[in-house]
């Protein structure tokens, strides 16, 4: 496939803006992040279990149709389209939305592997105890959970990017994800230089987003009107992250595409 390789300031201005070629779908994006969120609107209405049930089943459809809006992104900025895909096939992403989520949990599975051992042993270990060194010594693991989680994430993400897209330029094959000999390959062509670049920028941008996200509830708050924060965050923010990312991710992507070797064994 011959596309243009993008130095990294176009990959992220492009990315910021791409958010932005069209506002009705936007928009809808923004909707549907704010009905999978409502459960945590409602807090008022724990006691009613039903309703909670029904919120808690709601959310779990629009996110997959979220995440497997992401994988259009992707597969849309892959085929070289520059402006917002259609959400639409609500059934298809759905599917999709659950292979990204196989993807993640499959990419999760290592870390899962050494944490969970670590944290039952710690938990008996301080049960059976009692004492002050016994609380201690779970405080120091509970530490070294959050450095190994945060070393592996930090490492596994960008793979984890590249097998996504990889996913989405391969008419969203599952297998594509764990076709570790072409990822290899992509990310060998883009650069573990340029790679990494990407990665800082990108990230920081993403958290600065985030961080907006975060101060806007707690901004509202001061007025007393703490929902409307959420609710404005979850509509315009969260989308804007979605998307930045999602489109960045695919830019990088296309720049190992250029010339790789697609191994598909």
């Amino acid at each position: 496939m011959g596309v243009k390789y993008m130095k990294i300031g176009e990959i992220i201005s492009d990315a910021i803006m791409y958010p932005l070629t069209d506002w009705r779908t936007f928009l809808l994006l923004g909707l549907i992040i704010v009905f999978s969120s409502l459960y945590s609107f409602t807090g008022k209405l724990a006691s009613y279990g039903f309703i909670i049930i029904l919120l808690i089943i709601l959310a779990f459809v629009l996110t997959l149709v979220k995440m497997g809006y992401q994988l259009r992104v992707m597969e849309s900025t892959t085929q070289g389209n520059n402006i917002l895909p259609v959400i639409n096939r609500w059934k298809e992403l759905m599917v999709d939305g659950l292979r990204v989520l196989i993807v993640g949990i499959v990419y999760a599975l290592p870390l899962i592997v050494i944490i969970v051992p670590l944290i039952i042993i710690t938990a008996i270990t301080s049960i059976g105890s009692g004492t002050s060194p016994a609380a201690s010594s779970m405080l120091r693991s509970l530490g070294i959970v959050l450095v190994i989680s945060g070393l592996y994430l930090l490492i596994i993400y960008p793979i984890f990017f590249m097998s996504l897209a990889n996913m989405a330029n391969n008419e969203r094959d599952i297998g594509a994800a764990f076709k570790f000999s072409a990822i290899k390959n992509i990310i060998s062509n883009i650069g573990i230089g340029k790679l990494i670049v990407w990665y800082i920028v990108t990230g920081l941008i993403y958290v600065i987003i985030l961080i907006i996200h975060s101060a806007l509830p707690v901004i509202f708050n001061i007025i007393h009107i703490k929902v409307l924060g959420s609710i404005i965050a979850a509509l315009l923010i969260s989308p804007f992250a979605l998307l930045f990312l999602y489109r960045s991710v695919a830019l990088i992507y296309l720049d190992g595409v250029n010339d790789a070797e697609m191994d598909e064994t």
